[in-house]
């Protein structure tokens, strides 16, 4: 003799396709960083991509990086300032010769426009600015 307990038979739903409730894809992201622009950001250590940083945090690396962070300067300046970090308000570059992105040494920040990879490793005393993300995109 078995504890088990007996179970109602499963009904069929009669909505429509249209009007079924479906579950959602993923489960919800729980952003420990700063959600900026539909995107978990996240300040990378010194020296360390963007690939590596979110894959450290067991999170993978988001495009958002380069297509939202290094899309315009005030979206740049609108990631750093989440970070809460003292800055010089009126000290940002924009530079043209590395694949960084959006990033931050000492009291600057950098918006550097010309491109950006996700392996892209900054100097010393430079931090990347980084979205991860749960899902692989």
């Amino acid at each position: 003799m078995t504890n088990e307990l007996p179970t109602a038979p499963k009904q069929e739903s009669t909505l429509p396709a249209e009007q079924k409730e479906t579950p959602p894809a993923t489960a919800t992201f729980d952003c420990s960083g700063s959600k900026i622009g539909g995107g978990c950001w996240f300040l990378a250590p010194e020296l360390t991509s963007c690939q590596s940083h979110c894959s450290s945090l067991g999170l993978t690396y988001d495009s958002l990086t380069c297509s939202y962070g290094n899309d315009k300067l005030s979206n740049c300046g609108d990631i750093i300032d989440s970070f809460n970090r003292p800055l010089n308000p009126t000290a940002f570059e924009i530079r043209n010769d590395s694949a960084i992105g959006c990033m931050i040494s000492g009291d600057i920040f950098f918006f550097v426009s010309n491109s950006c990879t996700a392996d892209a490793t900054p100097g010393n005393e430079e931090q990347r600015a980084c979205a991860c993300t749960s899902d692989s995109n």
